[in-house]
């Protein structure tokens, strides 16, 4: 049975574009690479050479037809290699030594494309994380980030219920002190730009207000919600022994 690797060569081959010289697919992030000789490529169309602008129209066309991306990338480009290498050097450096996947592209123009696969990494990391650390990398580089396409380790962020429990026991909290509360006996990393937007969905819902100093505590509808225990680690309990360790 052809796999879609096989569909994409022979679309190509059909379009005239059969002198890749190889390729490859990356499943994770449902992508096909079809490396071509750089003599091939050319500034104006014509017999046996393509333009980059013929690459992106046949890519977009081909992906179409078989569901997933193609990146055309250009054989011999000394740059690309190095880049990557280098990169994989700095993630294992910065983000733990583990196993990184990663592919860059200088297709676009004067932009670089570049993939990875961070899913291996030792750490809790967040793909803020990994793309902070990318951009980084790049500009240091005096290169300009073009796509980028990442993929990290699958991480349980907190979700509602964890973050109207905290408010009900800790309130009034800023981002910050909230973030340290949710991280409490766990390794998980919590990026304060994806729980700023958490707070201002809750906030829409009617569940939890903003005040002063950019602290936020729960509304009395979501006081209905969170759930009451009779336990002794009940959150009402919890709440009264935050408050009496603030008052003393």
């Amino acid at each position: 049975m052809a796999t879609k690797l096989d569909r994409v060569l022979d679309l190509l081959r059909e379009r005239g574009v059969d002198f890749f010289t190889s390729n490859f697919e990356l499943p994770a992030f449902n992508s096909i690479f079809v490396e071509i000789p750089r003599s091939k490529l050319s500034e104006f169309s014509g017999k046996g050479v393509v333009t980059r602008r013929q690459l992106h129209a046949i890519a977009s066309e081909l992906g179409a037809e078989t569901g997933c991306q193609i990146e055309f990338v250009v054989n011999g480009d000394s740059a690309r290699h190095a880049y990557a290498q280098a990169l994989k050097d700095v993630l294992s450096r910065r983000l733990g030594r583990g196993e990184y996947g990663v592919m860059i592209s200088f297709l676009s123009g004067d932009k670089c494309d570049v993939w990875v696969d961070a899913r291996k990494s030792p750490q809790a990391i967040t793909e803020h994380d990994v793309r902070d650390l990318i951009e980084k990398f790049l500009s240091a580089l005096g290169v300009a980030a073009g796509n980028l396409y990442l993929l990290v380790p699958e991480v349980r962020q907190p979700n509602d219920m964890e973050i109207l429990r905290a408010l009900k026991i800790k309130a009034p909290l800023n981002v910050g002190a909230l973030k340290i509360e949710l991280l409490a006996g766990k390794d998980v990393p919590i990026d304060e730009k994806w729980l700023n937007a958490k707070l201002d969905g809750l906030r829409k819902k009617g569940l939890v207000s903003r005040i002063g100093a950019g602290k936020y505590l729960l509304t009395e509808q979501a006081l209905g919600l969170v759930p009451v225990s009779r336990s002794r680690r009940s959150l009402d309990i919890s709440r009264a022994l935050e408050l009496a360790r603030r008052k003393w």
